[in-house]
């Protein structure tokens, strides 16, 4: 989970498609937490082995998040690892990066039912807008529908 902060700190929530566009998206939010939903992580591990020109933007991504995340536990992982050891200058990134189970999710937590990725993280979206309701939540996608 993000920390709970003052209602200035956002969690932003990424979609796979971000990570595609920009691998390093995770860094860009500067104090803010980011949020990367489990399915995220699964569709980026699906896709780095495909023949696509994206697969190297996903082993890219897979890597560096790999390397914040190695000494981390699943605990660590769900709090959020700080980001503050990456990045460069003054864009340096002070928020935390937390990996979202979405997986174990309750139906009394999901608004959408239906499986589809896409729905599952709308629900983690949604979901952390109600656990977290002093702060913003912004699900970041590219998609359009």
């Amino acid at each position: 989970m993000p920390r709970k902060s003052n209602a200035d700190t956002r969690i932003y929530v990424l979609d796979t498609n971000i990570l595609l566009h920009e691998p390093l998206a995770f860094l860009s939010f500067k104090e803010n937490d980011v949020v990367v939903p489990m399915t995220v992580l699964e569709e980026l591990d699906y896709i780095k082995d495909s023949k696509k020109d994206v697969a190297r933007d996903a082993r890219v991504c897979i890597r560096a998040m790999e390397d914040l995340l190695r000494d981390a536990t699943p605990e660590d992982m769900l709090a959020g690892v700080p980001l503050s050891g990456f990045g460069a200058g003054d864009n340096r990134p002070t928020g935390t990066l937390s990996i979202y189970a979405d997986l174990n999710m309750t139906e009394s937590q999901q608004i959408f039912a239906s499986d589809e990725n896409d729905n599952r993280i709308i629900n983690v979206a949604l979901h952390l807008q109600t656990m977290f309701a002093s702060q913003e939540v912004v699900l970041v996608t590219k998609d359009i529908n």
